[in-house]
């Protein structure tokens, strides 16, 4: 994986992770390898679709990030046999068809958000298993879910965007342990 280009970096840790300005422009001076960075607790995962490119950025946690163009076709069958839990597949069968749609594309974000921050690949039939958070012919809400995956606690948010595309479903997964919204320095 290369490193996201330094702008969306930039804007990121200005905007978002509250770092002023001269201790961006020091972090982007050492800015050459992908995360984690040499000598920092900064983590960055990016996901790219169709030109469209997303970067999350933590301090200290494991993150990842995966995003997906909203259609409204049915969800790739082979995919949902092969990498969705039984539990999970019942619950896409469950749901309408336009549910069904977007439900297969939140979970699908969901794991690769969360196979990208543990540092683990697609390999068990089910892993990771969103199960516990699955209620019967219920959508997901779009509030962020706790999971917890390979003896560590991780927070699941979804955030629907428009992107030049269309519409867009983003996942973000980072490790549970820091409070959120912490201003830190470099």
């Amino acid at each position: 994986m290369t490193a996201p280009p330094p702008t969306l970096i930039a804007d990121n840790l200005w905007l978002f992770q509250g770092v002023a300005e001269d201790g961006v422009r020091r972090h982007l001076a050492r800015l050459e390898e992908p995360s984690p960075f040499d000598g920092s607790r900064l983590r960055f995962s990016q996901a790219r679709r169709s030109g469209v490119q997303v970067v999350a950025v933590d301090w200290d946690m494991p993150v990842g990030v995966d995003l997906e163009l909203v259609t409204d076709g049915p969800p790739a069958e082979s995919v949902v046999r092969e990498f969705f839990s039984i539990t999970e597949g019942a619950w896409l069968d469950s749901l309408t068809p336009r549910g069904r749609a977007e439900g297969f594309l939140r979970l699908w974000t969901a794991k690769e958000a969360l196979l990208k921050a543990s540092g683990e690949r697609i390999e068990e039939l089910g892993e990771p298993d969103f199960a516990d958070v699955l209620q019967r012919s219920t959508a997901l809400a779009w509030s962020p879910v706790t999971l917890a995956f390979r003896q560590q606690r991780w927070r699941i948010a979804w955030y629907p965007t428009q992107s030049v595309l269309g519409p867009t479903i983003i996942a973000r997964a980072s490790g549970l342990s820091r409070l959120f919204g912490e201003k830190r320095a470099l």
